[in-house]
């Protein structure tokens, strides 16, 4: 995506926005007081690479996926109907941070201004040191150059673990995410003792190709026969690969969760976590795009924040997304309630049924709930879709047609809700240059 695009379109109109799509405003937080009650309580937020639904489903016995991360799930808000928000992990990461169905974004020659859809400035302003921190290399997507402007007060990547820990093995994508990991602790160590409130990003890199397990880490037994039939897997050799950097993130996410539970932070300090895409495998194209999309959404939070009563009602069952990460944390930490385009907070009493991303079988995106779901075209038209009735094939969607009203409403939803996030977006862009040529 050139700049000179996303400026020429900043001056499209939207119909799309004049649809009234009837559905009840997003609700609030579940707490009234959550801006006192965190004071002194960290955000963290790490981005797993390749962490897809379907190997985190087929941990078990003789195919262990998630080493120390599977006790720690009992504590967890654990979403496994998660959906990816971009096709890759630059698309997802810029999703996330910025709402944007528009990427690159901070590649841009627009990425050296400050844009006010940029989630951590709200982070920033209300006190957080913030901090993105990668086991891959400073200088990829030149974020390091950029994500400062967007409001991080320091990037940190492979080449500052390796200089902290000269021994770590360095790999084609940096060094491994138990690093990261590593020094994420000693950050929020750190902060404990200044008394300040720190906000992190971590981005993992091992689960990448050419999957490796580094520093000689020892991997148990993994299967590759465990993943369903619909996934159309690469050779045993190359798949059983793919599981144990897949095992060897998740244990290390698992290790740095339960730390903090153990040294006692994990009581003033809010988790989550999430695969930025699930990729890594071929699918059967016959119904199984959803599948596809997966990703878990895991929430770590605090007792004093949510109650173990107000745990119990959060519908952890329904269909969710990367749209709906920093509403939700938003709501809980900063006490903001989202935008009716953008997602949900996950933990208010009542939600939209609808998650959507701006990716999917097109470039414009899906939408999904307990209703079904719905792909988005170019021409402004949908697909409607609902699980299969066969008790066998639970997991594949058949289309319907026409759509049931339900459906027709929702997929118009999802529609206006990107086009005012698209429209969002763009006006950040104009403004931002409008700010450098008057400053």
């Amino acid at each position: 995506m050139r700049a000179k695009r996303i400026e020429s379109k900043a001056k499209l109109r939207h119909p799309i926005l004049l649809i009234n799509i009837n559905l009840p405003p997003p609700a609030g937080p579940a707490f009234s007081d959550a801006p006192q009650r965190l004071k002194n309580t960290h955000v963290v937020f790490a981005l797993m690479e390749s962490m897809g639904r379907e190997q985190f489903e087929t941990h078990g016995t003789g195919n262990d996926q998630l080493g120390l991360l599977e006790p720690e799930l009992r504590n967890a808000l654990l979403f496994r109907k998660g959906i990816c928000i971009g096709s890759g992990t630059f698309p997802s990461l810029e999703g996330i941070l910025f709402d944007t169905p528009l990427t690159p974004l901070t590649q841009t020659v627009y990425g050296r201004k400050p844009l006010s859809v940029s989630r951590i400035r709200a982070y920033r302003d209300a006190g957080y040191r913030t901090i993105f921190l990668t086991s891959g290399p400073e200088g990829w997507r030149s974020i390091a150059e950029t994500f400062p402007t967007q409001g991080f007060d320091a990037v940190y990547g492979a080449a500052a673990l390796s200089a902290r820990y000269p021994q770590a093995e360095s790999g084609t994508w940096g060094v491994g995410d138990e690093w990261m990991f590593r020094y994420a602790l000693e950050l929020l160590d750190e902060a404990d003792r200044k008394g300040e409130k720190l906000f992190l990003v971590l981005l993992s890199t091992t689960n990448h190709p050419p999957h490796r397990v580094p520093d000689g880490a020892e991997v148990p037994p993994v299967d590759p026969s465990r993943l369903p039939a619909y996934v159309r897997q690469k050779s045993p050799e190359d798949t059983r690969a793919m599981q144990q950097t897949y095992r060897y993130s998740a244990n290390a996410l698992g290790r740095f969760v339960r730390d903090l539970r153990v040294s006692g932070q994990l009581e003033h300090t809010v988790v989550a976590a999430t695969g930025d895409h699930n990729a890594r495998f071929t699918y059967d194209p016959d119904g199984y795009w959803l599948r596809q999309m997966g990703v878990p959404l895991i929430f770590w939070i605090p007792e004093k924040l949510l109650s173990a009563e107000a745990r119990r009602s959060v519908d952890t069952d329904r269909p969710v997304g990367h749209r709906d990460i920093f509403p939700t944390l938003n709501a809980l930490v900063l006490g903001k309630t989202p935008a009716d385009f953008e997602g949900r907070n996950l933990l208010a009493p009542s939600t939209v049924d609808l998650a959507d991303s701006f990716f999917g079988p097109t470039s414009h995106g899906f939408a999904v709930g307990t209703w079904g779901a719905a792909i988005l075209n170019a021409d402004g038209t949908y697909e409607c879709f609902r699980p299969n009735p066969d008790p066998e094939r639970p997991e594949q969607l058949v289309r319907v047609s026409p759509c049931t009203p339900l459906m027709d409403r929702m997929a118009r939803a999802a529609q206006a809700k990107h086009g005012l996030a698209d429209m969002t977006v763009r006006e950040s862009v104009r403004a931002a240059k409008t700010a450098a040529r008057n400053p």
